[in-house]
């Protein structure tokens, strides 16, 4: 698959330092990237860290903690995934009293995360915000006959692509899609990086 790892320093630095051989195979692969907003040079530091949390979740379509403690760096990250994106957001709960399932809890309890208990929550979330993310990817789920999930709808299907390809503008396309701003701003982001849509002059532009 792709993988994506957001650092807590410059892009000269490894670390932890015992995964340079995963950095390398990542960027080797072609299918992964190493991103950092820090200059090259940026030591790793701990006030790094919950910035760099905004990112993950800036980037993804939803967040998935599968294990936090009370005090784990992944709750910044899905609590700026519900406040500030409108990500969906989802927990596995653990074992009560199991200190790596406390944060996890906590979230579940408190009504900041739906709970996950296989694959399917978090594939069917995903593909009622971002279906265009589904396109020709398969999901191993064994509560599938066969074991593989299929999704690949049609890009003509996305409303916000067919606006695109009829001329609309941003805001029209915010009018008739019922998309917030940062919804559509976000879709379009996504619709970018998968090669759907062309950033111009004049706005975006969706190939046919």
């Amino acid at each position: 698959g792709h993988a994506v790892a957001v650092l807590g320093c410059g892009l000269s630095h490894c670390y932890p330092p015992e995964h340079a051989d995963l950095f390398e195979a990542m960027v080797a692969s072609g299918r992964g990237a190493l991103v950092s907003e820090l200059p090259m040079a940026t030591a790793p530091a701990a006030e790094n860290f919950p910035a760099r949390n905004r990112i993950i979740s800036g980037m993804s379509l939803a967040v998935l903690v599968v294990e936090a403690g009370r005090r784990s760096g992944a709750l910044i990250t899905a609590r700026v995934a519900v406040e500030e994106h409108g990500r969906d957001t989802f927990a596995v709960p653990g074992r009560i009293g199991d200190v790596s399932s406390t944060g996890a809890l906590e979230l579940i309890r408190g009504g900041g995360a739906a709970i996950a208990t296989e694959p399917k929550d978090v594939i069917e979330a995903v593909s009622r915000t971002a279906p265009i993310a589904l396109d020709r990817v398969a999901v191993e789920d064994e509560s599938v006959d066969g074991g593989v999930v299929e999704a690949s709808p049609r890009v003509s299907d996305d409303p916000v692509v067919r606006s695109l390809l009829e001329g609309r503008s941003f805001d029209e396309i915010v009018e008739n899609s019922g998309l917030s701003a940062a919804e559509l701003r976000a879709k379009l982001t996504h619709l970018e990086i998968t090669g759907v849509v062309t950033r111009t002059q004049s706005g975006y532009a969706a190939h046919r």
